[in-house]
């Protein structure tokens, strides 16, 4: 019987449009498109793992026998399939066709990841010491602007108004950056001079921009740490410099959410010692 269903599921063609729908709900939801590639491998894997039975017959079990079966998932996939799953079955039990949802009680164990890195103003300094004018500028987008590697990538001619930048970053969100005179001098001499096609960092193909994959790379060689650390400093320094402005900080991000925001609002050893000064009981 069991077999049975899955069969009508599959010829009827219902699976795939359970799919969509579900992929049609994630768009809605603005999830950026590298989650909804994530979602759906780990979706279909968990559907070739139950076999004959469909997704919409799936146990909390079946959830936890899938991940028994791959325990050589570090904790952060694991914790990626959770979501996965817990996002798939929430969905189908509220807008779907399930009257229950099956991952409530679904977990992961919690990764306890280091603190992310954030780039000194002395590695700063000297990356840009005889960095060339379009690696500067790549610097200064995630330091100053905070911008992400691929924002900075897809940066546009078209993006800038005088001394702002309008980025759409994950999610279609949008924000406004402001720029320093010393980041405005730099973008205006790549449009007289290396720029093409509106793309302040060219690829391969002149039409095209760099691949993020490849500033990446260019930062981290010249850095000597990941694009990412700049911009954990420059969520750090616009939060410390605006009066602990969070708000302020998660628009300059693009955060969705002020959570997010204070992973990158680094505790240092400065704000230790006034918290120590404050907190002091007097003789």
């Amino acid at each position: 019987m069991v077999a049975q269903l899955k069969l009508v599921l599959v010829n009827s063609d219902m699976a795939p449009d359970l799919i969509d729908d579900y992929t049609r709900f994630l768009r809605r939801r603005r999830r950026a498109d590298g989650t909804i590639k994530l979602r759906l491998f780990y979706l279909k894997k968990f559907d070739a793992f139950l076999g004959n039975r469909a997704l919409v017959q799936a146990s909390t079990d079946d959830m936890y026998d899938f991940l028994d079966a791959n325990t050589h998932w570090a904790g952060g996939t694991q914790q990626s399939v959770v979501a996965t799953l817990r996002s798939f079955y929430s969905w189908a039990a509220s807008k779907g066709p399930m009257s229950e949802d099956p991952s409530e009680e679904l977990w992961a164990e919690k990764v306890h990841r280091p603190p992310s890195r954030i780039a000194s103003e002395d590695a700063i300094r000297q990356a840009l010491d005889g960095a060339t004018d379009s690696m500067k500028a790549m610097i200064l987008l995630g330091a100053e602007c905070g911008l992400r590697v691929a924002e900075i990538a897809a940066l546009n001619v078209a993006d800038r108004h005088d001394d702002f930048l309008t980025i759409i970053g994950k999610g279609n969100r949008q924000r406004t950056v402001h720029l320093s005179h010393e980041l405005a001098t730099l973008l205006t001499m790549l449009e007289n001079t290396t720029a093409r096609f509106g793309n302040y960092f060219p690829g391969q193909y002149p039409r095209n921009p760099i691949h993020p994959s490849t500033a990446w790379s260019r930062i981290t060689k010249t850095l000597g740490s990941n694009p990412h650390s700049l911009r954990h400093r420059a969520g750090s320094v616009a939060y410390r410099k605006s009066g602990n402005d969070l708000r302020l900080a998660q628009v300059m991000l693009g955060h969705a959410s002020p959570v997010t925001t204070a992973i990158y609002v680094h505790v240092q050893d400065d704000d230790l010692r006034r918290a120590s000064t404050a907190t002091r009981v007097a003789a």
